[in-house]
């Protein structure tokens, strides 16, 4: 990895490690990014990924607590997790990131920053496609949150009938209305290609790594790859670890996503 800047201030932290949990977990840039954060802060800490099965997930991230691990979450323990999570943000129900120690877990999702920062007080018509964890938590922040309007893609209706029940809220099923911005929560990276519902002329947000070719080979245009938004939330999660409040984020980012795939 070539050598990088370093910024103040210099905190040292010898207490914690950090890791991502997942299955699978290969694909994950997300030790790429958090290590980068540990030299540019100068920490005596090194952040890993493990790959753990649902029958012994519990028991394992009891293990990481006990050796002072602070972890983030990706598929598809992202909405298990709420099991374990002693203290939560408010309408949620998928988790990236846990703050721990022995006596407690506080959950958050470092995924909906970048939608509360940029659509907090807009007034836009978003399609949602896709409702896994990370898409069901950005749904209820615009249903909470917002006075944005969303519809949803997704093949299995039950699935949203069944969560529309459970939040006790009207989820509206897409069949062509018009709308502003496409978000994209498909792992269409895992499978090469574009879900069949993003046309030419759309504006997408997307979730996933490393898909902005994909798009551009169909002339899509990509306002926020899977990438920015990774190296994004990702700051978010060192924030909440290390209690960070002062930052030149923007210094870093381009150097972070120019170097996201560099092995650490």
């Amino acid at each position: 990895m070539p050598n990088i800047f370093m910024l103040g201030p210099f905190i040292i932290n010898i207490f914690f490690m950090f890791c991502v949990i997942g299955n699978p977990i290969k694909h994950s840039l997300s030790n790429n990014i958090q290590n980068i954060f540990i030299k540019i802060f100068n920490f005596q800490s090194h952040y890993m990924k493990f790959k753990f099965h649902i029958i012994t997930l519990y028991r394992k991230i009891i293990e990481l607590i006990i050796n002072n691990f602070n972890f983030n979450i990706t598929t598809p323990f992202k909405e298990t997790i709420i099991k374990i999570i002693n203290f939560f943000e408010k309408n949620n129900i998928s988790f990236n990131t846990s703050f721990t120690n022995i006596n407690y877990i506080i959950g958050f999702n470092t995924d909906r920053y970048y939608f509360n920062k940029k659509f907090k007080k807009t007034k836009k018509k978003f399609l949602i496609i896709g409702f896994g964890g990370v898409a069901k938590s950005i749904l209820l922040f615009f249903l909470y949150d917002t006075k944005n309007f969303f519809y949803v893609i997704n093949k299995k209706k039950k699935k949203i009938k069944k969560f529309s029940k459970l939040i006790n809220k009207k989820i509206k099923v897409y069949k062509g209305e018009k709308y502003d911005i496409i978000i994209d929560c498909t792992p269409c990276i895992l499978h090469n290609k574009i879900p069949c519902s993003i046309k030419k002329k759309s504006e997408v947000i997307s979730l996933n790594y490393k898909n902005i070719n994909l798009y551009k080979k169909k002339k899509i245009h990509c306002i926020l790859s899977g990438e920015n938004l990774l190296v994004i939330q990702a700051f978010q999660s060192f924030k909440i670890w290390n209690k960070i409040k002062e930052y030149k984020f923007k210094k870093v980012k381009k150097y972070l996503i120019k170097n996201i795939n560099d092995k650490n």
